[in-house]
């Protein structure tokens, strides 16, 4: 435990500090030097007095995490799947400024952020009711005289529970997810501005992990040799493929892990009966069970974002893949040989269909006859000319 003096008079209190890393807006290493600890030490003051002030004079409380089934508590490993759960246990059980003290001495840097739920928010001292975070803010500074600092940035993140949806409590934009909700809430928070491109987030770190998408080049992984255009995709890779051996999401109900978020909620509708996620275009009628699946959909149709132009015709792509496949066409390159009958193919998904003609593999069922087929374009052929109808649907085996 060690003590140091602040400029207001006050002994702050504290055990070891992780000192911030992040780079400043010019990008240049803040130098750990004893100043540079002294104002950190301020500013987490500043942060842990703002809290203890907005959660002793209403009914706020801060929220740990969400693992995308349960809300766990801040100050115990409680869990609950309902927001309001979690809200009523928090006011019963750990009402007190030691919790609150036990909790945000644990918060070691300027760059956390507390998410605060705020719904059905009201003042503790004359029970007015309050719609927002900022709201709240000038009212126990104006009407109860209680002392906020106002010379920093504010870190915190307002959430409001009520309907079937997550809901930002600022613009009222419905989200499927807790994360996606709280990525978007920096939109709202705009302490720091990236000077490319103007992204705007509510602190240092997130700016600085933003950034690196700007940093385009050629970044070769050490440990396979894979090639990326930047290098935050090129740890993003190492993160996900090397370090935790590609095992990084895990179910919040059994523990099992795997490779991505969306092979986990596959994981969890099919062993768990959970409720698969839908995502509709605004655009048209069409839906999908992931959000990458809605923003390429979005991305290729609606938006005709082609951004890989061919440079031998006018032809113009909506990914790196497609203007590879397009370019055989002009090299006549066929890497992709069967080990059979010695055929080529520009593509190896084309080399895939022709080994069901040495399997005899016939996926395609005619549901009208029971004729099976080894190509789709056979079955659509056959249902044409001897059942005079236009193929949509087809008896599948994989």
């Amino acid at each position: 435990m060690k003590e140091r003096k602040l400029d207001d008079g006050k002994t702050l209190s504290y055990f070891t500090i992780e000192v911030d890393e992040s780079c400043n807006d010019n990008e240049t290493p803040i130098v750990k030097t004893p100043e540079r600890k002294t104002t950190l030490l301020r500013e987490i003051h500043k942060h842990h007095n703002n809290f203890e002030v907005l959660a002793a004079s209403s009914n706020a409380t801060p929220i740990r995490s969400h693992n995308g089934l349960f809300y766990t508590c801040c100050f115990c490993a409680d869990k609950y799947t309902n927001p309001a759960d979690l809200k009523t246990h928090t006011l019963t059980r750990h009402d007190s400024s030691e919790d609150r003290r036990k909790f945000m001495r644990k918060q070691h840097s300027p760059n956390y952020v507390l998410k605060l739920d705020i719904t059905q928010l009201t003042c503790r001292m004359c029970d007015k009711s309050i719609e927002t975070l900022e709201e709240l803010l000038d009212h126990v500074q104006n009407e109860h005289k209680m002392f906020l600092y106002t010379d920093i940035k504010n870190n915190i993140f307002p959430l409001k529970f009520g309907g079937e949806k997550l809901q930002c409590a600022i613009c009222h934009l419905d989200f499927q997810k807790y994360k996606v909700l709280i990525e978007h809430m920096h939109s709202h928070y705009r302490n720091y501005e990236c000077e490319v491109c103007g992204f705007g987030c509510i602190n240092r770190k997130t700016l600085f992990t933003h950034k690196g998408s700007h940093k385009t080049g050629s970044f070769e992984c050490s440990t396979c040799n894979k090639m990326f255009v930047t290098q935050q995709k090129l740890q993003q890779h190492f993160y996900a493929i090397h370090k935790h051996k590609s095992l990084v999401v895990k179910c919040p109900i059994c523990d099992e892990r795997f490779k991505s978020s969306v092979i986990k909620d596959r994981h969890m509708v099919a062993v768990h009966d959970m409720t698969p996620e839908i995502h509709k275009c605004l655009a048209c009628e069409k839906t999908f069970t992931t959000p990458n699946a809605l923003n390429s959909h979005t991305r290729r149709i609606h938006l005709v974002d082609k951004r890989y132009p061919c440079t031998e015709c006018e032809m113009t792509f909506f990914s790196g893949v497609e203007l590879t496949y397009h370019m055989a066409k002009h090299t006549g390159k066929k890497e992709f040989q069967c080990d059979i009958c010695s055929k080529r193919f520009s593509r190896k998904c084309g080399l895939f269909l022709h080994m069901h003609i040495h399997t005899n593999v016939k996926r395609f069922t005619c549901t009208h006859c029971g004729r099976a087929f080894v190509h789709r374009n056979s079955w659509r052929a056959h249902v044409r000319s001897t059942h005079g109808e236009v193929a949509y649907n087809a008896t599948f085996v994989k």
